[in-house]
């Protein structure tokens, strides 16, 4: 991947599938995906990061999707500490994305989501990208999308 990063994003060099329409990350079916290097301490900071940088907190409507995405060093930071916030919430039990988009596919962990109260925002986290719920606390990069 080709490109000068902006100073909020970080770049890595090499991929599996062909993302050199955006630079310093990743894009797949139209849509533009970057890995934050800033920390954001929870879900609604992430996502006001996203939306401050003209976009939204990543989602994953399918499992092509899912794979594109995870299988991308530069959007996935892999290992047991790459925790990151991306768009999901649940809001009154259902589980929908902060776009709007159709909630039609997921990558849920073993034992997630949980039932627990609060747990009520997305992460994914270790190298194969896989979902839990999590309160609206916590130190993680999270992924931004654009369409």
């Amino acid at each position: 991947l080709g490109g000068v990063c902006d100073g909020v994003l970080r770049c890595r060099s090499t991929c599996t599938y062909d993302f050199s329409g955006c630079d310093c990350g990743g894009e797949f079916a139209g849509s533009c995906y970057r890995l934050s290097a800033r920390i954001a301490p929870s879900w609604a900071g992430a996502r006001d990061g996203c939306v401050s940088l003209g976009g939204h907190l990543m989602t994953i409507t399918s499992a092509a999707e899912f794979v594109a995405v995870n299988s991308n060093p530069a959007l996935n930071p892999g290992g047991p500490s790459g925790w990151l916030w991306i768009g999901g919430r649940r809001i009154g039990g259902s589980w929908t994305w902060d776009n709007d988009e159709p909630w039609s596919y997921t990558a849920w962990d073993e034992g997630q989501p949980t039932g627990t109260p609060g747990d009520d925002y997305l992460v994914a986290h270790g190298a194969e990208g896989r979902w839990t719920s999590h309160a609206d606390s916590g130190d993680f990069a999270f992924l931004c999308e654009w369409p």
